[in-house]
């Protein structure tokens, strides 16, 4: 029961994470007449988003690793792949290991998005 419950909150949390990722911002210039003019830049929160290099998303998790988690992964990480270009790197850290191994993470110099 214990481990169908971390398998769901990891599940959930992954859900979260790309809740947003499925459409981009609305525009409020109207269809057809809102062209930006010479020298003026696109604005709104993506302008500058560019999907072209891929990327990818460190996350640790402060649990044992779920029995399924590597094939869930594998299909987050096919779908996200498609969609925005990025794949998730998921780590698991014991809880009863989280005292000493998350301050060699946080110390290591490693990139870390998502704790």
């Amino acid at each position: 029961m214990k481990k169908m419950a971390i398998l769901l909150t990891a599940v959930l949390l992954l859900g979260m994470l790309f809740s947003g990722c499925g459409q981009m911002a609305v525009s409020s210039i109207p269809e057809g007449g809102g062209s930006s003019g010479p020298g003026q830049e696109a604005q709104g929160p993506y302008a500058g988003l560019s999907l072209e290099k891929e990327q990818k998303v460190v996350m640790y998790a402060s649990a044992t690793e779920p029995n399924a988690i590597g094939e869930v992964l594998k299909l987050v990480n096919e779908r996200t792949k498609a969609a925005i270009n990025t794949t998730i790197d998921l780590y698991f850290i014991p809880s009863a290991e989280r005292s000493t191994k998350y301050p060699l993470v946080m110390a290591g110099g490693d990139a870390v998005d998502l704790i």
